[in-house]
């Protein structure tokens, strides 16, 4: 994996994680009776930081760029945000987006997961 598509994807990977691991403990240790608490954003945010784990293990460990494993997790990763986006714009009860700081963010971690894509299926191992 060079050295750029390393970069990327571990940061990626850390956004994703770190900031829904934060999201977690903050509705679940602070506010307690959010409206954002519903199973589906929990499970949003579990598999975030299992996706940005992974991203960072791969990142870390120099996987093979054209990986399936880190080809599945991008893929996945963007049909995930691509969808809380939507759910945002169209103002769906109980988004996982719940403010524009948000969309923002996700719109950033969309960026990088499109970013270490097209880097992955364009780099030469």
């Amino acid at each position: 994996m060079k050295t750029s598509l390393r970069i990327i994807t571990g940061f990626t990977g850390a956004l994703i994680a770190f900031e829904s691991l934060a999201l977690l403990i903050g509705m679940h240790g602070v506010i307690k009776t959010s409206p954002w608490l519903t199973l589906k954003n929990e499970l949003f945010a579990i598999s975030d930081v299992v996706l940005g784990a992974a991203l960072i293990v791969l990142a870390l460990n120099g996987a093979e760029a054209r990986s399936g494993l880190l080809l599945g997790l991008l893929v996945s990763g963007l049909v995930s945000h691509g969808y809380r986006a939507w759910s945002y714009l169209a103002g769906i009860e109980s988004r996982f987006i719940f403010n524009l700081p948000l969309f923002i963010l996700n719109a950033l971690r969309i960026i990088g997961l499109a970013t270490s894509g097209i880097l992955t299926l364009f780099t030469n191992s």
